[in-house]
């Protein structure tokens, strides 16, 4: 949903490990599902990040319903940048490519 770009929140529990991450300023957000170079991908415009409640309907079963959560919103979807351009990217791995 994400890739087609009909998913316009995704959504990350409030933990340390995200944390760090999102307190840098970020512009793009790449989305991958698994390790690798040849493993599927999306980079999509970061508009902002918040806290809030996700929608139900884009994060069942990966999230508990009515829980205080990151809310990363999406905008357009672009072409993969190039890897010098990464201190303003950041990259959700392993599972995190929720389709």
């Amino acid at each position: 949903m994400i890739s087609s770009g009909e998913k316009k929140e995704e959504y990350r529990e409030i933990k340390p490990y995200y944390q760090t991450r999102f307190d840098k300023p970020l512009t793009h957000i790449r989305f991958t599902n698994g390790y690798g170079n040849s493993v599927p991908s999306v980079t999509v415009e970061l508009l902002g990040i918040g806290k809030g409640v996700p929608n139900p309907e884009w994060s069942e079963g990966t999230i508990e319903q009515g829980s205080l959560v990151f809310v990363l919103s999406l905008g357009k979807i672009v072409a993969p940048l190039p890897d010098d351009f990464s201190p303003l990217v950041s990259e959700l791995t392993p599972g995190d490519f929720i389709e």
